[in-house]
């Protein structure tokens, strides 16, 4: 079994080399982030002409609407899928939950973070309910993935580092105190990225890689000077045979963020 997910960037131009990035790889399941109005019925059209069940958050589309509201996230399986319950958000639109009854009732979630530098405690509301309703979910197999644009860093002993804490010149961690963060800002952050475990999720990706690999999937501006692992796959009750980013998809500027691959058996 075999999930994909991505971050789009909304690129129209790229949208042939898109499809083949990801088809290239023959998943199961696709999960895509920054589909916007103009490009969607295009997605919808290959990826069903391809075989593909696709649902989306399209529905919560409205012109009036700022530009950073009109990205919808999409979910695409070769079995059928049906919307389940959703995240209780304020935007709905940025977050989406399937059921695919023919993998055991597997849930997934995916889900594109709005970022805090632009939106402020939007991004902590969403990171807020989409944990909520994840820890409300059955025993049933479980799929978390999308862009988060957290965390700041991780370090090698496994200590991740949210937005809301600052790293001192002495490598100690401390809770920020600018723009009010405190502690609501980084349990927010770190309750979807950490909270999750003792509803036996895991990251896939320290899973299978460990925490001495340091990879990226989205830099800062043009350069690959300063990298963040902004995009993640959680899972639970499912056996984890891999995890990888394809930068190829970045590298080669169909995205500014590389695409994520998860397989289970």
């Amino acid at each position: 079994m075999k999930l994909i997910t991505w971050n789009t960037a909304g690129r129209k131009k790229k949208l042939p080399f898109q499809f083949e990035a990801i088809l290239t790889h023959k998943p199961d399941f696709i999960a895509l982030q920054e589909i916007k109005a103009s490009t969607h019925d295009l997605w919808c059209g290959v990826l069903e002409q391809e075989g593909y069940h696709v649902t989306s958050t399209i529905h919560h589309y409205d012109p009036e609407l700022p530009k950073s509201r009109n990205n919808f996230v999409m979910i695409a399986a070769k079995e059928e899928i049906y919307p389940t319950d959703q995240p209780k958000l304020i935007w709905p639109e940025k977050a989406l939950t399937v059921c695919v009854p023919a993998y055991d009732n597997l849930e997934i979630t995916t889900t594109h973070i709005p970022p805090g530098a632009s939106n402020g405690w939007i991004k902590i509301e969403t990171f807020e309910g989409v944990h909520h309703h994840l820890t409300c979910v059955s025993d049933t197999p479980a799929i978390l993935c999308g862009d988060f644009n957290s965390p700041q860093t991780e370090l090698c002993d496994g200590t991740l580092v949210t937005w809301g804490q600052k790293i001192r010149k002495d490598g100690s961690i401390r809770l920020a105190r600018c723009r009010e963060q405190g502690s609501r800002w980084h349990d927010g952050e770190y309750g979807l990225l950490k909270g999750l475990e003792p509803y036996g999720f895991v990251d896939n990706y320290r899973t299978i890689q460990g925490y001495n690999v340091h990879d990226y999937s989205w830099h800062v501006g043009h350069s690959n000077k300063v990298g963040r692992r902004f995009d993640h796959i959680l899972s639970k009750n499912l056996t984890i045979v891999n995890c990888y980013y394809d930068h190829n998809v970045r590298t080669n500027k169909l995205s500014d963020h590389s695409m994520m691959i998860s397989i289970w058996e």
